[in-house]
């Protein structure tokens, strides 16, 4: 990895500006991030490594951690954040999408993932495709979305929407989330974040596909989808009073 001198990351030693990450393991570099310890964190093919600094400002002094040698994630794997205010409101950990499932990543790679529940789903990734995952975690309603590409579909055609507003603490865990599957008139093929304000930072959900004319976007104060009327309904489980036996209900009173 090459790596910028100290306040200018444009500036790159020819020859103290390189970090050796497990050389000739013959897995390649995909992405990296500071974790909530301001930390720096590179992911490898397979492989995931923390950077010690040593107390220099060198980069060819520093030395490189394993912390999981089974983790692959892809390029696209580590979550995008969405929050607003002058910091970003992070859950104290970070998202990241692994062949076993999206991991939550405080120091050590939490698992079970938190797709736990829909683990039949995720095994139906083409993972030859990857690359093309994308991840992004709505700190501030408590949303995760993830595209990902299913079946034999080269590009993503499915958004994971993971809802953590119920899950205590405010953080995602395998037992509590719940998940969903968004359908769109549009393949989800690539999902982001645009950031707007200059003292408060806003982040946007965005969505877009090669297929169609538009990048779209969630806006609270539509009441339709691109002008077609949003049909709503709720789906209960079936339910028993005595174990084993189940009941059917024929009417309901409400009062609103």
């Amino acid at each position: 990895a090459r790596v910028s001198l100290l306040g200018e990351p444009e500036s790159m030693d020819s020859i103290d500006g390189f970090l050796e990450i497990t050389k000739n393991d013959e897995f390649t570099i995909q992405n990296a991030f500071i974790d909530s310890r301001d930390l720096l964190i590179i992911c490898k093919s397979l492989g995931v490594h923390f950077v010690n600094e040593n107390g220099s400002d060198t980069p060819s002094d520093w030395s490189t951690i394993p912390i999981d040698e089974s983790i692959n994630i892809p390029i696209w794997g580590i979550s995008q954040i969405i929050a607003s205010g002058t910091k970003h409101n992070t859950i104290g950990a970070t998202l990241a999408a692994d062949r076993s499932g999206i991991c939550i990543y405080d120091g050590v790679f939490r698992k079970p993932p938190i797709t736990d529940k829909i683990s039949d789903l995720w095994d139906t990734i083409n993972w030859s495709y990857i690359h093309k995952i994308v991840l992004v975690d709505d700190v501030k309603e408590k949303r995760i979305y993830c595209a990902i590409p299913t079946g034999a579909s080269t590009s993503n055609d499915t958004l994971l929407l993971g809802d953590y507003q119920e899950c205590r603490g405010g953080r995602p865990n395998p037992s509590e989330i719940k998940w969903s599957i968004w359908d769109f008139p549009i393949n989800p093929e690539s999902i982001g974040i645009s950031i707007t304000g200059s003292e408060v930072l806003l982040g946007i959900f965005k969505i877009a596909s090669s297929a169609g004319k538009f990048i779209y976007t969630i806006d609270s104060t539509v009441t339709t989808d691109d002008g077609t009327a949003i049909e709503s309904y709720v789906e209960l489980p079936l339910y028993y009073f005595v174990e084993g036996v189940v009941n059917r209900f024929s009417a309901m009173r409400l009062r609103v």
